[in-house]
């Protein structure tokens, strides 16, 4: 009988997880932009700002659905950057004690 070869039984060198650093820094980013709105917006105007953004990322998924490019796409996730930022910029609105309406 032939022996087994041995097998290399260390583990294979990690790899440095940085995606979880470009998260935080990410929701980081969210955050300030979302603090910003709430800043300068009142409630009822970040709910108008909200549904305007839906509608913003709803035609831009149709357009780069209808031709896509890689300017299509850009414009997609830009339209759900700022529909992210706008819904926790009032989820933040709608926490905060004493907010006018």
């Amino acid at each position: 009988m032939a022996r087994r070869r041995q097998r290399d039984r260390r583990p294979p060198p990690r790899r440095r997880d940085f995606t979880r650093q470009d998260d935080r820094f990410a929701e980081r980013a969210l955050d300030v932009a979302a603090a910003r709105l709430v800043s300068e917006h009142s409630t009822a105007e970040l709910r108008l700002l909200v549904q305007r953004s839906r509608d913003a990322r709803y035609w831009a998924d149709v357009q780069a659905q209808q031709e896509p490019s890689p300017e299509a796409l850009q414009r997609f996730r830009a339209a759900e950057r700022s529909l992210l930022e706008a819904e926790r910029a009032l989820a933040l609105s709608e926490a905060a004690p004493g907010d006018p309406v």
